[in-house]
């Protein structure tokens, strides 16, 4: 789950390697778990793209990120059409929407309300 594997299933795809005609869906599924590591272990400020540590000024864009991978999360199946999320295998899915769920609610506490006083 790397955006190098993501880059080589799209370039399969455009090269029409036989057995990639219909991986496109994957390779955006891998970019978006490739994504959410970058978020969740981000830690410095020097950073660039999702790996920049959360701050105010990226925080809509973090937030907006996740909001769309939590509904990709959300609606994902397997073969038989069933969520993956309802399925015996929805432990990993759920780990990313609790995380997700979590890193929004403290960004908002941390980062935009007030320091109590003390």
């Amino acid at each position: 789950m790397s955006a190098a594997v993501a880059s080589a299933l799209k370039y399969a795809f455009q090269l029409g390697c036989e057995g990639f005609d219909s991986c496109l869906g994957t390779a955006n599924f891998v970019s978006i778990i490739d994504h959410l590591f970058d978020i969740f272990n981000s830690r410095t400020l020097l950073a660039n793209g999702y790996k920049s540590a959360l701050r105010r000024e990226n925080y809509k864009g973090v937030e907006s990120f996740l909001l769309t991978a939590n509904g990709v999360l959300l609606s994902t199946t397997d073969l038989t059409g069933k969520q993956v999320c309802d399925g015996k295998r929805k432990i990993c899915i759920l780990g990313f929407l609790f995380n997700i769920e979590s890193l929004l609610g403290l960004g908002k506490v941390l980062l935009f309300e007030p320091s109590p006083v003390q």
